[in-house]
C-alpha cells in the first residue's frame, strides 16, 4: 500500500547529510523555519541549502511512488544536523518518516512527531534512486561558467596533466547531458544510449584524479619563504605555463560529467538489474564523498599557499613592479579558486587577497630590524668594551706586582749592613 502523504502531512526521508521533505510547499516552508530558528538560537550555522524537487519525469515517478507531488532537498552542515536530531526535530535513523502538520498555514504545534513508515521493495528502491539522484545533481552548483573558461582549451590541459587518455572531456559532458536531459523529460533510458556512454566512466574517473593531483604538485612548487621576485615567477608560472586556474575549471566539467554517468547508470541497474542498485548506490554516494573531501583538501591547500605566495612582506613594497606582478596573477588565481568553491559548494578557509603592506607596517619592521642591528652592535661594543677593562686590569695588576718587589728589595737594602752588600 502506498504511504500516502497528504496536504495535512509531511513526510521525510532521510539520508546521511541530506534530507528530502515531501509535502505541499507552505507546509515545507514552515518547516524549514522552524528548524532555522533553532539553530540560530543556539549559535549554530542555520544556513541550509535548499533543492527544488524537479518536474522531470525520472523525479516525479519516484515521488508517485510514495504519493508525494512536490517536496525538496534540504541539506546542512554536520553540526547542525547533530543539532536539529538532538532536538528532535528530524529523525535519528535513515528511513522514510512522516509527521501531522497541525494549525493553520502549516504550523506546528508543541512536539514534532515523526512516525516511521515501512515502504515496500518498489518505493524503497524509488526513494533510494531518488536520493541518490539529488545528490549527484547538487554536487556540482554551476558548471556553465566552468564550460565557457575552458572551451577551445581542453586538449592542452588534459596534456599539461598527462590525462590525454580521458579523450574530448568537453565533447563527452555534453552527450552524457543530452542523455539525461531525455531521461529527464521522458523517464526512459534507451538501451542505445546508455550503450553509448557506459566505457565513460572510469576514463572520467582517472580524469578527475589526474587533474587534481597535477593542481597539487603545481602547489608543491611554490617556496613561499623566497624573496618576492621568486614568488612572483612562480605565480606567473602556475598562471601562464602550468593554467592552474583553468585546470581547476577543467576538473569542474570532469566531475560533472562523472556525476551525470553515475545517474545514467543508477538508472540503467533500477531498471535492468534492480538487485544490485543498492550497492551501485552506495558506490555512487562514496565516489560523491571522497571527490569533496579531495577538492576541499585541494581547496584548503590552495588558500593557505597562494596566500602566503602573494602577500607581500613589509619591506618588499619598493619592488614596484614585481608587487604589480604579484597582485597581477594572484587575482587571477583568486578568481578561479573562488569559482570552483562556489560551484563545489565550499568555503574557502585561511583565503586571504593578496595586499600591500602600509607605511607604517613598513615603518614598524623597519624600527624592528633597527633595534636588533642596535642590540647586536651594543652586545658587541660590551663585549670589547670588557675585554679592553680585562686588558688594562691585567696590565695594572702586573705593574703592581713588579713596583711591590722593586719596593721590597730597596728596603732590604736599607737594612743590610754596608760590608753584606754585593758590589755594584
Amino acid at each position: 500500500m502506498t504511504p500516502e502523504v497528504p496536504d495535512a502531512e509531511l513526510a521525510m526521508v532521510s539520508d546521511d547529510d541530506q534530507l528530502v521533505v515531501l509535502g505541499e510547499p507552505s507546509a515545507v516552508d514552515a518547516f524549514t523555519a522552524r528548524l532555522r530558528q533553532t539553530c540560530s538560537a543556539v549559535g549554530v550555522d542555520p544556513s541550509m541549502h535548499r533543492q527544488q524537487l524537479s518536474d522531470a519525469a525520472s523525479v516525479a515517478a519516484s515521488l508517485s511512488a510514495v504519493g508525494a507531488t512536490a517536496g525538496e532537498a534540504l541539506r546542512f552542515s554536520p553540526e547542525s544536523l547533530d543539532l536539529l536530531r538532538h532536538h528532535d526535530l528530524i529523525p535519528g535513523d535513515p528511513g522514510f518518516f512522516r509527521m501531522a502538520v497541525r494549525g493553520e498555514g502549516g504550523q506546528f504545534a508543541g512536539q514534532l512527531q515523526w512516525q516511521s513508515v515501512s515502504l515496500g521493495p518498489e518505493q524503497a528502491l524509488a526513494i533510494q534512486n531518488l536520493t541518490a539522484n539529488l545528490a549527484l545533481r547538487a554536487a556540482i552548483a554551476d558548471v556553465a561558467r566552468a564550460v565557457e573558461r575552458v572551451e577551445g582549451k581542453v586538449s592542452q590541459l588534459l596534456a599539461l596533466a598527462e590525462a590525454q587518455n580521458a579523450g574530448d572531456v568537453m565533447g563527452r559532458h555534453r552527450a552524457l547531458r543530452r542523455i539525461v536531459d531525455t531521461l529527464d523529460e521522458t523517464g526512459q533510458l534507451s538501451a542505445a544510449d546508455w550503450d553509448a556512454v557506459a566505457p565513460l566512466g572510469p576514463e572520467l574517473e582517472v580524469a578527475t584524479d589526474r587533474l587534481r593531483r597535477y593542481a597539487t604538485k603545481t602547489l608543491q612548487d611554490f617556496d613561499v619563504s623566497a624573496k618576492a621576485s621568486t614568488r612572483a615567477r612562480d605565480l606567473a608560472s602556475a598562471v601562464e605555463q602550468n593554467r592552474l586556474g583553468e585546470i581547476l575549471q577543467l576538473l569542474l566539467v570532469a566531475e560533472d560529467a562523472l556525476y551525470l554517468w553515475q545517474q545514467l547508470r543508477l538508472e540503467r541497474i533500477r531498471v535492468t538489474e534492480a538487485g544490485l542498485h543498492q550497492q551501485a548506490r552506495r558506490d555512487a554516494l562514496k565516489q560523491l564523498r571522497e571527490d569533496a573531501a579531495a577538492d576541499r583538501q585541494l581547496l584548503d591547500d590552495l588558500a593557505a599557499t597562494l596566500s602566503d605566495t602573494a602577500a607581500l612582506k613589509p619591506l618588499e613594497t619598493h619592488h614596484r613592479v614585481t608587487a604589480r606582478r604579484l597582485r597581477r596573477h594572484a587575482a587571477s588565481l583568486h578568481v578561479d579558486v573562488t569559482a570552483f568553491a562556489e560551484a563545489r559548494r565550499l568555503q574557502i578557509e585561511g583565503w586571504a587577497d593578496p595586499s600591500v603592506p602600509t607605511v607604517v607596517e613598513a615603518a614598524r619592521e623597519l624600527g624592528s630590524r633597527t633595534k636588533e642591528v642596535a642590540s647586536s652592535t651594543a652586545t658587541l661594543g660590551q663585549d670589547a668594551l670588557v675585554a679592553t677593562f680585562t686588558g688594562l686590569r691585567s696590565v695594572g695588576e702586573a705593574t703592581r706586582s713588579a713596583f711591590t718587589e722593586r719596593r721590597g728589595t730597596a728596603n732590604r737594602r736599607e737594612t743590610e749592613p754596608e760590608e753584606s752588600r754585593p758590589v755594584e
